[in-house]
Formats: structure tokens, sequence, C-alpha cells
């Protein structure tokens, strides 16, 4: 297991609640700066850094060991039943639109069938 001992604050280790919610709020601010950056590239012609990406990739990955840590989890546990799910969703060893709509449908049967994201009238309603 990675360590992370010493490298997160006092008040994110008083407790398991502070931890946890160290992990989730640390998650969510990573991956937001990610996906700014990724916006920053693709919306705004900021150049694309392979080290600026391993460096934020690398600030996700110390809040997932962190959370490992915390819940006395193998990180490598994390990743094999992560991928005996992505098998299961995807049979066929790949993405299928298929797939991915069934899943869709037993997860959120409410809106299956929705809305075509090609049809233009959708994008004008909701906007």
């Amino acid at each position: 297991m990675a360590s992370t001992k010493g490298l997160a604050s006092e008040a994110s280790t008083k407790d398991f609640q502070c931890r946890i919610a160290t992990v989730g709020l640390g998650l969510g601010g990573e991956g937001g700066e990610i996906a700014d950056y990724i916006k920053k590239v693709l919306f705004h012609g900021k150049e694309f850094s392979r080290e600026t990406l391993i460096k934020e990739l690398g600030d996700v990955m110390w809040y997932v060991a962190f959370a490992c840590n915390t819940l006395k989890i193998d990180m490598q546990e994390v990743i094999d039943k992560n991928a005996e799910k992505l098998r299961d969703r995807y049979p066929q060893g790949k993405f299928t639109r298929e797939d991915f709509l069934k899943k869709e449908t037993r997860e959120r049967p409410q809106e299956a069938g929705g809305y075509d994201i090609n049809d233009q009238d959708v994008w004008r309603s909701a906007s």
C-alpha cells in the first residue's frame, strides 16, 4: 500500500470522519482541476503538457491511496474489482453502446429511452 503518512494535515487525520471527508473533498477538487486543465487545452488554446497531467493525476492517486489506507484496502483489490465490474458490464471485452444503454436502463429506468443527443430540438428546449 502506498504511504501517505505525514503528508496530510493534522485536521485531515483527526478521526475517521475527517479522513473520509478529506478523501471525498480532495478527489472532487483534484478531479475538478483535471477537468479545468483539459477545458483550457481544448477550448482556450492552452498547450497540452503531459507533465502537467501526470502531476494532476498524481494528486488524484494520492487521495486514492489515502482512501485505501483509511479503509485498510489494498489498491490492487480496488483495481481488480473495477476490472471485474467492467468485464461484467461489457462482456464482449470492449465498450458497446448497447451494453452501456442496458446498464443505464437498469440504473435509471425513468431516464431510459430519453433523448436523442443528436436531436437539435432537444438542445434548443434545454436552453
